[in-house]
């Protein structure tokens, strides 16, 4: 799930439609890193990909970004969320306008789509840097985040920073497999003193046995 920064709602005056699809392609971005890198998407990218059709909805039946169906608003806030659903009913249009709304909204996340592919394709590099400053200091801020993207902390920084943060992990576990082996170690050993100890106590109240069943000759004679 894409999480946005928490900003002023934006005046209708600066929404166009090139922002409404940068907007979807930080939608996409999760689903798109995730089949690239992975080579398949989770369905994590469920809400990103419910707002990303959103939005290019509205861009044709609200905003009217559409070329091919003109500056006509053909929804209001009540629409249903998803494309297809709630058209033709009450809002006044035929079944092909629904159709051609469908198919520039299918037109507009693919174009995005495209895009979010070779934006990420482009700064992979940069992608890698992020994950594995992640996985060092497991958040980021803004300003950490940023100095990483426009190069102001150097890949080698990163780097030397992850391969130092794998190399502490891996001796921590290494560490910790030895500690087993060291206390069983110790168990047997103690086992073994136990055992010792016990035959000696046994070898001492065989003699002490024996000596109190020897006959008294002097008492006898």
């Amino acid at each position: 799930m894409t999480i946005h920064l928490p900003e002023k709602e934006p005046s209708l005056l600066s929404v166009t439609g090139d922002k409404l699809k940068d907007e979807i392609k930080v939608c996409m971005g999760g689903r798109v890193a995730e089949e690239l890198i992975l080579g398949i998407g989770s369905a994590g990218a469920i809400s990103d990909l419910q707002r990303s059709t959103n939005l290019a909805k509205a861009m044709v039946t609200k905003y009217g970004f559409s070329k091919k169906l003109g500056p006509v608003v053909y929804s209001d806030d009540n629409d249903e969320p998803f494309v297809g659903i709630g058209y033709g009913q009450s809002k006044g249009f035929s079944e092909k306008v629904q159709a051609e709304i469908d198919e520039e909204v299918r037109s507009i996340i693919d174009e995005c789509y495209d895009g979010t592919v070779q934006l990420i394709k482009d700064n992979i590099d940069k992608l890698h840097l992020v994950a594995k400053a992640l996985i060092v200091h497991e958040k980021l801020d803004t300003e950490e985040f940023e100095k990483i993207m426009k190069g102001e902390t150097s890949a080698e920084t990163v780097e030397a920073e992850y391969e130092e943060f794998i190399s502490s992990e891996k001796e921590k576990e290494e560490n910790s497999s030895d500690s087993p082996s060291a206390d069983a170690s110790e168990t047997e050993a103690a086992s073994e003193n136990k055992g010792a100890t016990a035959e000696e106590n046994s070898s001492d109240a065989e003699n002490t046995s024996d000596e109190d069943n020897t006959p008294n000759n002097t008492d006898n004679e």
